[in-house]
């Protein structure tokens, strides 16, 4: 053995050694009994090492999401007499030490397996560090990891990149990619004549895609397939290309030829000059079948093969992401739409939000997130009650009700209602004005409301009556601001003061964030406020400032309501004689003026 061999020798042990040593190996059992005599024919897991992709990701117990995720080629041999999947030395690794996660606490791993036909076996498990390398078995399948709900069915996942510039750039003067059901994914078995089945869908200007194409009740996942990828112009020309998908393989990368021509799968049609209207037929991932087709699947009969009846797309549908429900709208927003998006919705509707369900009237105004699929503002149909924090509450009929992405988080009520406070039982006026009678946070918390009924509202050694028609705000079930109805004679810090009405620009009582701690007050008269040197008069209808030292109020800041030359308490013990004219702020500290404000 020479030198060279001999380096070479060492390097490659040191390097299986320094694996070894970084990473946890588990070993994957296979698949469970069950879920393999419920895998849909000809759905395996692929044998080649293009796409057998198993993937492993891993949390801590009791945290979010995912934050490790590691996919390796492995191999993993199906036997189509048996069905069975020989896992045999099979392992996913994961390191031994990262950022994301410690193996010195409880995780979560959850190793996954896709297959042919866009479905995935998987499984979830707990894990500790005494049987962290206990064999792993899939227990599961469904059409999406983590959600054993999902039924698995038969389609082709499409995702692809921009379309190359250079087809592209052979657009004419104003021609582009229509958004609006521009794109067409059509399949059929290649032994067919005709397509059988078709998806519109929205396009992209740069020809981007990702689609999961079902394949009908009229193709058969036991032959091969083709399928048609047309991007539509607003010229009615077409961007093409076309695929042949061997039942070995379901996702398919667009890095095939495109075409650019008048009509789809004709390289040589003529193009067209001028700007053509078009309707599309379908906006979302549905199966449509060509009433004039008569074949039917190779090597399978109709019945074999048969599903739900396949209907006619609404072109006006839209179907909510954070929201459960499926709305009918004059205007349905693209996909280059984001943000805020204003409709009618045309038909009457339900939607579901977290434990709330709400029911919203047709022809009526409604706007929402196009962005993130939720409804912002709508109409009510019908009075109706929700649940809430507070009790039961009855909403308006033909009132605007206010959405977050998690609740229902402000509307009108159908009549004044009690709710159930930390103050006790509040009565909320049910104002039927412009802004909403309650509003909450989107955790479900108080916001604000106006009160029905006089109230006396214990809080923290105060007690405070509240007249009806005075408006509460809080943060976090505490009371953060009243706006009084009327005015109050109030006594604090050895003050005699009434507190004002308040207004949008003027609070009657400010208190401390989540305390009980007054520290504003606007009042229309207060008596002298003493000082080191003296009583100072404090102008009408302003605001005062207040501290607490546990015990006691002191004031801090007010307007003086009087022009007056007074002596001013620097920090550095100077002390220096100023006017303070009348409407001046006046800061105190311990009892002695600090400085004039303005």
């Amino acid at each position: 053995m020479n030198k060279n061999t001999l380096v070479c020798f060492v390097f490659l042990l040191f390097l299986n050694f320094f694996y070894a040593q970084e990473y946890i190996e588990i070993p994957v059992a296979g698949i469970s009994k069950e879920i393999e005599k419920k895998i849909l024919p000809y759905d395996v897991i692929p044998s080649d090492f293009g796409l057998n992709n198993i993937s492993i990701s891993l949390r801590n117990e009791g945290k979010k999401g995912w934050p490790y995720y590691s996919s390796k080629i492995y191999k993993v041999n199906y036997n189509p007499e048996t069905k069975h999947y020989d896992t045999e030395g099979l392992v996913v690794k994961i390191k031994k030490e990262s950022k994301y996660y410690t193996l010195n606490k409880p995780v979560i791993i959850q190793v996954r397996a896709g297959t042919i036909y866009g479905n995935v076996i998987w499984t979830q498990v707990r894990r500790t560090p005494s049987n962290l390398t206990d064999p792993i078995v899939l227990d599961q399948y469904s059409s999406v990891e983590g959600k054993p709900e999902t039924k698995p069915s038969y389609k082709i996942i499409m995702t692809g990149k921009e379309i190359n510039p250079n087809v592209l750039g052979s657009l004419q003067n104003g021609e582009e990619i229509l958004i609006n059901g521009g794109l067409s994914i059509k399949l059929k078995n290649r032994s067919q004549q005709k397509y059988m089945s078709e998806i519109v869908l929205n396009g992209s200007q740069k020809g981007r895609l990702f689609a999961k194409a079902p394949l009908g009740s009229l193709i058969a996942p036991s032959e091969p397939i083709e399928a048609m990828i047309s991007f539509r112009t607003n010229f009615g020309n077409f961007i093409w290309a076309k695929y042949y998908v061997e039942n070995n393989r379901s996702r398919r990368r667009m890095d095939a030829q495109y075409h650019y021509s008048g009509e789809e799968g004709k390289v040589d049609a003529p193009l067209s000059k001028i700007v053509k209207e078009f309707t599309p037929t379908a906006t979302t991932e549905k199966t449509t079948v060509p009433s004039e087709e008569t074949d039917t699947p190779p090597n399978l009969d109709k019945e074999s093969l048969k599903t739900e009846e396949e209907t006619p797309l609404n072109q006006n549908l839209y179907t909510l992401k954070q929201h459960k429900g499926t709305l009918e709208l004059a205007k349905v927003p693209n996909d280059s739409i984001k943000g805020s998006f204003k409709s009618t919705l045309l038909k009457d509707a339900t939607v579901t939000v977290a434990n709330q369900t709400v029911q919203l009237k047709g022809g009526t105004a409604i706007n929402f997130n196009a962005t993130k699929k939720h409804i912002i503002t709508a109409v009510a149909n019908g009075d109706q009650t929700i649940a809430t924090d507070y009790g039961n509450l009855t909403l308006k009929d033909g009132e605007q009700i206010r959405f977050s992405p998690y609740r229902v988080t402000g509307f009108h009520l159908k009549e004044n209602t009690p709710i159930s406070t930390k103050y006790g039982e509040v009565i909320v006026k049910a104002n039927h004005l412009e802004k909403y009678d309650i509003t909450l946070t989107d955790s479900g918390k108080l916001i604000d409301f106006t009160t029905a009924k006089d109230k006396d509202f214990s809080i923290g050694s105060h007690t405070i009556p509240v007249a009806s028609n005075s408006f509460i705000k809080f943060i976090d079930d505490q009371i953060l601001q009243i706006n009084l109805a009327q005015n109050l004679d109030y006594d604090i810090a050895n003050l005699n003061l009434t507190i004002a009405p308040g207004n949008v620009n003027k609070t009657s009582i400010k208190f401390k964030p989540k305390t009980s701690i007054v520290s504003t007050l606007y009042i229309t008269q207060c008596s002298d406020i003493m000082t080191s040197d003296g009583p100072l008069k404090v102008n009408g209808n302003s605001t005062i400032y207040f501290e607490n030292n546990g015990s006691n109020y002191t004031v801090n800041r007010f307007e003086i309501g009087e022009t007056k030359d007074i002596n001013t308490y620097k920090k550095n013990g100077k002390v220096k004689l100023k006017t303070a004219k009348k409407g001046r702020d006046i800061i105190l500290v311990n009892g002695k003026v600090r400085r004039i404000g303005w």
